[in-house]
């Protein structure tokens, strides 16, 4: 889910998950969830990733079947396509509306959750929601745009942690900017409009580059939103680098498998890189990241580092 309870982070019906720029829907729910069943191996086989496991366990689940909390965008083909033409991300800018009630209740619905959890601190944000204390459409409203002095002075006014309500309001935009992805992917014409490696609709940083298909196409992937866009294979996300001599592939232990780092010796810079046959939901996308996080260790442990857009 990209912030792992850390401080500031980055920010009808949908398209298909197999079209350029599309943000999948979740899976089912029910007893033989899927998401349910790979946390639980990943716990099994990853012991020290337990704690975040049991995190996901009550946030994914919650996050996949919000009900809408925002309203829509209304921007048109030429306003999306303007501003990815400018390189600006298509939600910049935009006056962004959440519903009070419906961000409350996913909010508290999420607080409850990580409390329940063990999470240590939620127990006083958890409180301070349910009393009121806080608002959290104000909350969402600032955090969309990445205003962490904002999130930290509400919190700091109710002896909260504030980088614990900044990771619980990051979490909670998830909803609202996947309905807006759905909202603006079917407008976007790629055709290499978009060499960035930070997400076209919000701008957060990719989490990682999917081979999508038997083609194995380059796809990199928000953790924020879901967005899926397009990305050339034999280049750096980051610079640009297309010199075959600097950029690399780095597998962890001699393992040869279906995930990878690479890396470029020009800017230093490193992305994790996954095969897959369909695009992964943005629930999907979330644990791939967390299960891969020994991937990050291995290429920072040798001076590589993932630069901020």
């Amino acid at each position: 889910m990209g912030d792992r309870f850390g401080g500031p982070g980055a920010g009808g019906r949908g398209p298909s998950p197999h079209q350029p720029g599309a943000c999948r829907a979740g899976a089912m729910t029910g007893p033989d969830d899927p998401l349910e069943r790979r946390l639980l191996a990943l716990a099994k086989e990853r012991p020290d990733l337990r704690e975040a496991v049991e995190a996901y366990r009550v946030t994914l689940p919650v996050l996949r079947d919000a009900a809408p909390i925002a309203a829509p965008v209304a921007l048109d083909g030429k306003q999306v396509r303007e501003k990815i033409s400018r390189g600006e991300p298509v939600l910049g800018g935009c006056t962004l509306r959440f519903d009070r009630r419906a961000s409350r209740e996913l909010m508290l619905r999420l607080a409850r959750g990580l409390f329940g959890a063990g999470v240590k601190g939620m127990s006083r944000i958890r409180r301070a929601l349910e009393e009121d204390r806080l608002v959290p459409a104000e909350l969402l409203r600032h955090a969309v745009k990445g205003n962490y002095p904002f999130v930290a002075k509400r919190a700091e006014a109710q002896v909260l942690a504030p980088a614990l309500l900044w990771t619980l309001a990051q979490y909670a935009l998830k909803p609202a900017l996947r309905s807006w992805c759905r909202e603006i992917a079917p407008l976007v014409r790629f055709a290499g409009a978009w060499e960035r490696s930070d997400c076209y609709v919000c701008g957060a940083p990719a989490s990682l580059c999917e081979l999508q298909g038997n083609e194995q196409a380059g796809h990199l992937r928000c953790g924020q939103c879901g967005a899926d866009w397009p990305t050339r294979r034999l280049r750096c996300i980051y610079c640009g680098n297309e010199d075959t001599e600097s950029l690399g592939v780095l597998y962890p232990e001699g393992r040869r498998d279906s995930v990878r780092v690479e890396v470029c010796d020009a800017c230093r810079g490193y992305f994790k890189v996954i095969a897959t046959f369909a695009p992964s939901s943005p629930e999907e996308l979330a644990i791939e990241d967390l299960s891969t996080l020994y991937l990050d260790g291995y290429a920072q442990g040798r001076g590589y580092r993932r630069p901020t857009a």
